[in-house]
């Protein structure tokens, strides 16, 4: 059976191609994303403004400066998290090229993204380092979102 993990970040300051927080699996286990939150915090630009973010693959963690974070789990009584987590990168990790799912959301809404069959899950794959990220492509200038990324393991 599959164990349910959360990974985030909170006030993370968005700016064009930065990574708010990735999940980044190992040579013997993948991760299979199930659910998508994003949300402005900060107040509102006084015009209205929109963000674009992308669910992407990275092909190299080690390349990237982030920080580690350890994945809350869904059941307490469950084992502890064996695929990690980053937040707040500093230098972008190595993507693949192109993206996964695009996001465009207005400053004003919540995004979120959850599957509904097994087949929309987006999966890392079982080489080290290789895994997940949402980056933001652009955002309203100063702004702060909270993130969230839900996987199964």
């Amino acid at each position: 059976m599959a164990e349910t993990y959360t990974i985030g970040v909170s006030g993370f300051a968005a700016a064009a191609t930065k990574t708010a927080v990735s999940i980044v699996a190992n040579a013997s286990l993948r991760a299979k994303l199930i659910k998508i939150i994003l949300g402005q915090t900060s107040a509102p630009a006084s015009t209205d403004a929109s963000s674009e973010w992308q669910l992407r693959r990275i092909t190299s963690d080690g390349a990237g400066t982030a920080t580690s974070a350890t994945p809350a789990q869904a059941d307490p009584l469950g084992p502890a998290a064996t695929i990690t987590g980053r937040i707040n990168y500093t230098v972008e990790p190595t993507y693949a090229t192109g993206f996964l799912l695009p996001i465009a959301i207005n400053q004003r809404a919540t995004f979120s993204y959850s599957v509904v069959t097994e087949g929309e899950k987006y999966m890392t794959d079982l080489t080290t380092s290789h895994g997940l990220g949402l980056q933001c492509i652009s955002a309203p200038a100063s702004s702060t979102w909270d993130v969230v990324l839900v996987y199964e393991q």
